[in-house]
């Protein structure tokens, strides 16, 4: 009764009739990748940064050739996608890229169908959130350490595509619960994302007006000091899956409820 409780609230996010269970998120990638494959793909666009590190290798393992796209600092710039996605079968992006900037989802599908692309949306950092988890042809997302619903483990594919693949059985209240409130947790983390630009509005942020679960601002010894300060973590920039700039990518979705400010 839990599985299919869980099966129904990713169904009701998602806003499609097939949904599984996978082991991780990358497992969910995988088969993604494979369904373009059957769907007759034969190749895939990532963002040249913003994305997850791993998807190239995927790519490569499930037969699909692939190019990257460059953006305006992670964000897809809707012009030059444009140009170029006529060339692509499939397109693949984070409905937040790296975490700390909301793609122009609708606008970006909307490019997508009419060169008839495919649009992959990884969602792990918008689940529950409508127009972060429910726009695209897949829907796919780990419920990992650190993500919205950071149950520590599995993953989900959504699709109106047919599964040729087995869901895993996953009896567990607290996964379910976990996704009921996966919104409380984004909501969460976004305010006190606000909350640490306004604190940093000296500094260059980037994206300062976007929904975010991290902070990437410019590299700077005070910003470097604030975070210990504050004991957040940080990843030092440039790296593929944030920003390919000189910066501090501020993990504030690392923490738990109440963990800022040393609570």
């Amino acid at each position: 009764m839990i599985y299919e409780n869980i099966l129904e609230q990713l169904k009701n996010y998602t806003k499609k009739n097939n949904i599984a269970i996978t082991s991780n998120g990358n497992d969910a990638i995988f088969k993604a990748f494979e369904i373009l494959k059957r769907e007759g793909c034969k190749n895939i666009l990532f963002p040249d940064q913003a994305g997850w590190w791993k998807c190239p290798d995927i790519a490569k393992k499930v037969g699909l050739e692939f190019s990257f796209l460059e953006t305006k600092d992670g964000m897809v710039d809707i012009d030059l996608l444009g140009k170029f996605v006529g060339d692509y079968d499939s397109l693949y992006i984070c409905s937040l890229g790296g975490y700390y900037v909301e793609q122009p989802l609708f606008e970006i599908y909307q490019v997508c169908k009419d060169n008839n692309c495919l649009l992959i949306v990884d969602a792990c950092s918008g689940i529950g959130v409508d127009g972060l988890c429910n726009v695209g042809d897949i829907i796919l997302g780990s419920f990992g350490r650190w993500k919205i619903v950071d149950y520590g483990n599995y993953g989900f594919i959504a699709s109106n595509f047919d599964f040729d693949f087995n869901s895993l059985v996953v009896e567990d209240f607290s996964l379910l619960k976990k996704l009921k409130n996966a919104y409380i947790r984004f909501n969460f983390l976004v305010s006190l994302n606000f909350e640490i630009k306004k604190e940093l509005n000296n500094f260059k942020v980037y994206f300062p007006e976007s929904r975010s679960l991290n902070v990437v601002v410019e590299k700077n010894e005070w910003v470097l000091e604030y975070c210990n300060r504050k004991g957040y973590e940080y990843k030092l920039c440039p790296v593929y899956n944030r920003i390919n700039k000189d910066a501090i990518s501020i993990e504030v979705k690392r923490l738990n409820f109440g963990e800022s400010d040393g609570k």
